[in-house]
């Protein structure tokens, strides 16, 4: 799922840059300079969120080492293309307020001293604005999707990690369960020790007393002998 996603995304930042190539190229030549900058800025908004989505997928623990490490790759080569044609743009733009200054921007190319120049001018401005608002809608709604969908994917990390909190709660219960068992051995291995020490001093007793009446009672049948 994720490399679908991934894959997705660099195909729309490769057509989105195959588009900005081609409009800067014929940008001098068009009459609709200043509409056609326009669009160029809003797609340099749709190539960052492309690649913010890219980011995104990037950690998700569904991909292999080998496909991250290719795909991290290929972003910084996206993000080096990218910030290339936001140049490229700002020097048409900075071209363009020269040509203004100067006086050799000559407009939409209409009239404006007439009537209908003027609603001629006004029909493209109204025509541009709305391929403009229609384009930032899109941005929107592909923004909105990628917040989702990144929505979906932290709570999705939230509870795997609230599973691996309750797991390490689980472990450490256990372990502490181990522990209070190895004490009750270990102090019922002491009792038994020292009970096998206290049996061993009665049995050493018990031969000493043995011994010692055994030695006693030969020393008294001598001496009575002796005395007769």
């Amino acid at each position: 799922m994720a490399l679908a996603e991934i894959q997705s995304r660099e195909a729309a930042c490769n057509d989105l840059a195959k588009q900005m190539r081609n409009a800067l190229d014929n940008l001098d030549r068009s009459s609709r300079r200043t509409q056609e900058l326009d669009i160029l800025k809003e797609q340099v908004t749709e190539f960052e969120n492309a690649l913010e989505g890219i980011k995104i997928e990037l950690r998700s623990t569904d991909l292999s080492h080998t496909d991250r490490e290719q795909y991290k790759k290929r972003n910084k080569e996206l993000k080096a293309l990218l910030d290339q044609l936001r140049s490229d743009i700002e020097w048409k733009e900075k071209d363009q307020d020269r040509d203004e200054l100067m006086g050799e921007h000559k407009g939409a190319g209409h009239d404006l001293n007439s009537e209908a120049g003027l609603i001629n001018h006004g029909d493209e401005v109204l025509a541009a604005s709305k391929d403009s608002l229609g384009r930032t809608i899109a941005t929107v709604t592909a923004t909105v999707a990628i917040g989702k969908d990144v929505t979906t994917k932290l709570q999705a990390q939230t509870q795997q990690m609230s599973r691996q909190l309750d797991d390490l709660y689980e472990i450490e219960n256990t372990v502490d369960r181990a522990a209070a068992i190895m004490k009750r051995m270990a102090r019922k291995i002491a009792s038994d020790k020292y009970m096998w020490v206290m049996v061993f001093l009665v049995f050493a007793a018990i031969v000493f007393i043995i011994v010692y009446k055994n030695v006693n009672s030969g020393s008294d049948g001598s001496v009575t002998d002796k005395l007769k």
